[in-house]
């Protein structure tokens, strides 16, 4: 079977099938899984360890037979392959190297081969048949290094990635029991805080509470007007800051549900889907009947503090202890009210908030970089991997 990526390729490229280059086997149910020995991949990639190894090798390529059918691995060493994958068990060193042939597989999208059934499936005589091109051993090395280089960057801004949300989820739980600069504490029905802090209940602050709800998706009248409204799902997990709706709805759709448009600048928690939720609307939005939206007396709470408390595991503990449901879990207005708040110095709250907020800005940064080196290696992939840019002009060696 030949792709239709590969109409043309470079003159010195040739046109190979993958029996020509790789021998393939199918892995093996292994005897046992344990929490350390040689690492197990099947077709998700690792997942789990023996104490046993199947293969033993520089580079082996695994391909997913079924279940996640068409994924692509590379490993090196000696590890066991599950039976729902392919492998490599050998390849013919003078004429592939074998992080290339990842890269070109991982391309491929072997996933579109897949059988279309209710268990998608890749056999092994398919991929022996199946043509992949070939450039010279000294042009796949330099392909492979370029893209690597791309990869290792990614997994560099994802380790990052990873740092800047530990860090901002410790942090987050320090300040909403330390605060700033504080040296001396007490202890209150909330756990220890610091002396200058006062603990109220969430209604002791909250000036009105408006409710949502959802217009009826069968009148047309009531969509696609100027009015944003949104569900839980427009409440970011990044980000504390609500700035669109996920649809518009019109004055009607809000006249004829029990939707409310929560005035900007207030704070909008999620008390049904997206329990525990919560997050400061920076425009007037309307809202479905998972949420609720709290006008906040804004002399004693900075809307965007109470939005980070919400998220401390100190608030979150509370409200889903108290989730009441079986197939959706929810709390009542009552138990969220009851919500037990420390109250800082206004001062002291923004200063909480901008350091939670710099950490966010940070975070948001290292993942639109992960995008962007992203979409690079798909670019690059697709001109290096068809021949279409030589690493000569490129003048990268």
């Amino acid at each position: 079977m030949t792709t239709q990526k590969f109409i043309t390729i470079p003159k010195e490229w040739e046109i190979v099938k993958l029996s020509q280059i790789v021998k393939l086997k199918n892995g093996k149910r292994p005897k046992n899984i344990l929490d350390r020995g040689y690492p197990i991949y099947g077709a998700n990639g690792p997942m789990g360890y023996t104490d046993e190894w199947l293969i033993d090798n520089d580079y082996i390529i695994i391909i997913g037979r079924v279940g996640a059918s068409g994924e692509v691995h590379l490993a090196s060493g000696k590890i066991w392959i599950s039976d729902n994958a392919i492998y490599t068990e050998d390849y013919n060193r003078s004429l592939v190297y074998m992080p290339y042939l990842h890269y070109l597989l991982k391309f491929l999208d072997l996933k579109r081969f897949a059988t279309k059934t209710t268990h998608p499936i890749i056999t092994q005589r398919f991929l022996q048949n199946l043509e992949v091109p070939l450039p010279p051993l000294d042009e796949q090395h330099r392909i492979a290094r370029i893209l690597s280089t791309v990869d290792e960057a990614i997994a560099k801004t994802d380790a990052i990635i990873s740092r800047v949300e530990e860090l901002r989820r410790t942090l987050l739980d320090y300040l909403m029991t330390h605060g700033i600069g504080h040296k001396a504490y007490k202890e209150t029905e909330i756990g220890k805080i610091p002396k200058e802090w006062k603990v109220v209940k969430l209604k002791d602050i909250t000036i009105r509470v408006l409710g949502g709800g959802t217009p009826s998706t069968k009148n047309l009248g009531y969509w696609d007007g100027n009015v944003p409204w949104m569900t839980s799902v427009g409440i970011s997990e990044d980000d504390i800051y609500i700035t669109k709706g996920e649809r518009f709805i019109t004055e009607e759709g809000i006249k004829n549900s029990a939707t409310n448009v929560i005035p900007k600048g207030n704070l909008i928690i999620a008390t049904r889907v997206g329990l525990g939720k919560a997050g400061v609307n920076l425009i007037d939005i309307a809202i479905n009947q998972d949420l609720v939206g709290l006008i906040i007396n804004k002399n004693m709470m900075v809307p965007e503090f109470l939005a980070w408390y919400v998220r401390s595991s100190r608030a979150l503990s509370h409200i889903l202890a108290h989730a009441r449901g079986t197939t959706i879990k929810g709390i009542s207005r009552r138990v969220l009210f009851d919500l037990k708040v420390p109250i800082p110095s206004l001062e002291e709250q923004k200063k909480i908030v901008d350091v939670l907020n710099s950490l966010t800005t940070l975070l948001k940064n290292e993942k639109s970089r992960k995008e962007k080196l992203e979409l690079i290696k798909g670019v690059l992939m697709n001109f290096l991997l068809t021949g279409k840019i030589r690493i000569k002009d490129l003048s990268i060696d």
